[in-house]
């Protein structure tokens, strides 16, 4: 989202610790166990100057194990031990309509840059993209009956469509009747 300032009429972050260590045994989870997680709420989020305001909420968890030795290195050990950001849930609301959602899942790579992959759900595909600052070229015009899912790459700092999953398919009918909002200016 480079040279867009986010603006906020109020944000709110929590943070709790969770019993990461105490897994199931049996437990053949892909990723370490959860040993944070964050709540996030903003309200009169905007996207540069103009632009409608949103809510904001998001959920995500750390996993990895969160045993290390007081004063050493945390960073390292934790992204060589598989550590990720889980984020389960991001949802930007107008009123009461989801403009858009996302969940992924975000690592650091041996450069330390953060690399992942997700999906970005919007009844308004390119608005959504271009939100996040990704070229729209592929993604469905208008806005949907149902929200479309945009596979998306983290990958050299930068958001990128996975062009591996497209075209993109099975888009719904559209609503003229519902313009979709400016969510970016």
């Amino acid at each position: 989202m480079s040279g867009t300032t986010a603006t906020f009429d109020r944000l709110e972050i929590h943070g709790r610790e969770t019993a990461a260590l105490n897994r199931p045994r049996g437990d053949k989870s892909p990723t370490g166990p959860v040993f944070l997680e964050f709540f996030l709420r903003g309200e009169g989020v905007a996207f540069g100057k103009g632009a409608q305001p949103l809510t904001l909420m998001a959920s995500l968890g750390v996993t990895g194990d969160p045993r290390v030795k007081p004063g050493a290195p945390i960073v390292e050990p934790w992204r060589q031990a598989g550590g990720t950001i889980e984020l389960y849930t991001l949802q930007l609301k107008q009123g009461k309509d989801e403009m858009a959602s996302a969940q992924a899942t975000l690592a650091l790579n041996g450069a330390r840059r953060l690399i992942g992959a997700g999906t970005l759900n919007s009844p308004c595909p390119q608005q959504a993209l271009t939100l996040v600052g990704v070229p729209v070229d592929a993604a469905p015009p208008g806005h949907h009956e149902h929200p479309i899912a945009l596979p998306l790459r983290l990958e050299d700092g930068a958001l990128v469509l996975d062009a591996r999953q497209l075209p993109i398919s099975g888009a719904p009918v559209r609503n003229p009747a519902q313009p979709c909002p400016v969510l970016r200016r």
